[in-house]
This record gives C-alpha cells, sequence and structure tokens, in this order.
C-alpha cells in the first residue's frame, strides 16, 4: 500500500462546538486519492469512490466483526433484534459514496457477519 500525504479542511462548527473536516488524501505524486467528511465520535463518510469506499466492497459474510472495524473503522450499532431462530444479531451501517449505506448483520453469540449489503436511498 502506498503512503497517502493529507490535508483537512473545517467545513463547519455547529453551535454545540461539534467540527465537521473534509479530509483529503493524496498518493506521492499529489493526485488525488480518497476524499472524506469526518465528524469525530459520529461519522467517517466518503465523497468520492476512493479507498475507504472500495474497502466497505470487501467485507464478506463469515468475517469478523473485529475483520470489519479493522477495515471501515468502529460505529455504534444502529439497531438489533431477535430473528426468526431466537438468535440475536446486531446490524451496523456504514455510509458509502454518494447515497450508498452498506449495511452488516453479525450473529450477537459469534461475531460472525451472517448478511453484507449495500442500500441506496
Amino acid at each position: 500500500m502506498e503512503k497517502a500525504n493529507g490535508n483537512s479542511w473545517i467545513l463547519e462548527k455547529d453551535r454545540n462546538g461539534n467540527t465537521t473536516y473534509l479530509i483529503a488524501l493524496t498518493s506521492n505524486d499529489r493526485f488525488l486519492t480518497d476524499l472524506l467528511v469526518f465528524r469525530p465520535a459520529l461519522d467517517l463518510r466518503p465523497v468520492i469512490y476512493g479507498p475507504y469506499a472500495k474497502r466497505m466492497e470487501t467485507i464478506k459474510i463469515g468475517m469478523t466483526v473485529n475483520d470489519m472495524e479493522k477495515r471501515l473503522g468502529g460505529v455504534s450499532p444502529v439497531s438489533y433484534r431477535q430473528t426468526k431462530d431466537g438468535k440475536w444479531e446486531v446490524i451496523y451501517s456504514y455510509q458509502g459514496c454518494h447515497l450508498d449505506f452498506w449495511v452488516y448483520h453479525i450473529d450477537a453469540a459469534t461475531g460472525i457477519i451472517t448478511k453484507a449489503w449495500v442500500s441506496a436511498i
């Protein structure tokens, strides 16, 4: 993997003091490789189809929640529920590029991903 260089700018500060950043990553030859919007403790969202957005596609059924968090970073689950067969599952969602949302269902007992899919709004 090639080392990336980066720049960041403050997009906005809300009245509660929360800051939203725009982060641009470039290759050593100064080509834009990734553009992300970052809100600390809330979310990281790709603006262009770069390496971060492509990593969302690498999460597959059978991987663990730890594998997912190593590739995408940790987020809080959006919900949990009991399946028809009585097992509990935890559901995570990551916003992808543009209107895509990547949704991952994890078996709560094992930490194994049981469903991985993309939903466009």
